[in-house]
């Protein structure tokens, strides 16, 4: 995957092994002149491979990408055979997935606002997520009736499921109300709601 910024690591007759590297090309990952990542341990079993690693969250090494609060795609692949030590790394094949993964809490503030401030949740509950491996889902949800002019200042998403989403996109729009729900006449009328579609 180009652009990537790249770890790789195994063990051998007991030993563990771990080399940062970077994606040009779909090709076997060169070896980074920066090696910014500092294996702690490493073993394995029957079943599994188990490597800790760290790294600082800001490298200054521009092949690196910066680790912060924000939603990382992360890919994973691995390969049944140990590295060669003149060939390197063998291609993983079939055995790679991807997952969106937040790897810094990133809490929600809890911030003071004025009394004269509202709130409003809005909520997406018993939805059930399909088999599919991709699906776009559109809802809309009618906000509160607002009489005089308000201003939406902030919107903080909180998402139960952070692995199976990619990304999330709020559009709060005004449509006028008319009485039998027909929103053909958007300019018929002062007064209106808020309509807010979560894609």
């Amino acid at each position: 995957m180009p652009g990537s910024d790249i770890v790789i690591g195994w063990v051998k007759d007991g030993q563990a092994y771990l080399t940062d590297r970077y994606a040009e090309d779909k090709a076997l990952p060169p070896v980074d002149e920066s090696q910014d990542w500092e294996l702690l341990s490493g073993y394995e079993n029957e079943t599994h491979t188990v490597l800790r690693f760290k790294r600082k969250l800001q490298t200054c090494d521009v092949r690196d990408r910066v680790i912060n609060k924000d939603t990382l795609r992360v890919l994973w692949a691995w390969n049944e055979h140990d590295p060669d030590g003149d060939t390197g790394p063998g291609y993983h094949g079939h055995h790679r997935g991807v997952r969106s993964s937040v790897l810094l809490r990133n809490d929600m503030e809890s911030d003071s606002l004025p009394a004269q401030v509202h709130t409003y949740d809005v909520t997406m509950a018993n939805a059930t997520i399909p088999a599919k491996r991709t699906t776009y889902w559109c809802k809309l949800l009618e906000g509160p009736t607002l009489q005089t002019k308000h201003h939406i200042f902030k919107v903080a998403v909180n998402l139960c499921c952070i692995s199976v989403i990619n990304r999330t996109v709020s559009i709060p729009s005004f449509i006028p109300k008319t009485g039998n729900g027909d929103v053909t006449s958007l300019l018929s009328k002062k007064k209106g709601r808020i309509l807010i579609m979560l894609i």
